[in-house]
């Protein structure tokens, strides 16, 4: 039986390195990928998670939309459509 769940979500983590480290799906480089902040209504079913009308706060950027992970491969597949009042691609 595969796990699956729907319904309003909020994931909070101080560090997406961290977490992916956790997760068995490293980060590589030294710099980004810090607090991450999303809520919304989240999607899980065999190796895709999406959130629909979200609100995303990722390395201090604030935004907001839909967003889909396909988690099947060795890399995450990020997809989606999201709106910020400001984005800094330092």
């Amino acid at each position: 039986m595969a796990l699956s769940f729907a319904g309003d979500t909020k994931l909070d983590t101080p560090s997406m390195r961290k977490l992916g480290r956790w997760l068995g799906k490293p980060i590589s480089g030294s710099t980004g990928f810090g607090p991450l902040s999303i809520s919304g209504k989240a999607k899980y079913d065999d190796k895709t998670l999406s959130f629909a009308n979200a609100a995303l706060r990722f390395d201090g950027i604030d935004a907001t939309g839909g967003l889909t992970a396909d988690l099947s491969g060795a890399l995450p597949r990020l997809t989606g459509n999201l709106a910020s009042p400001k984005l800094d691609l330092r």
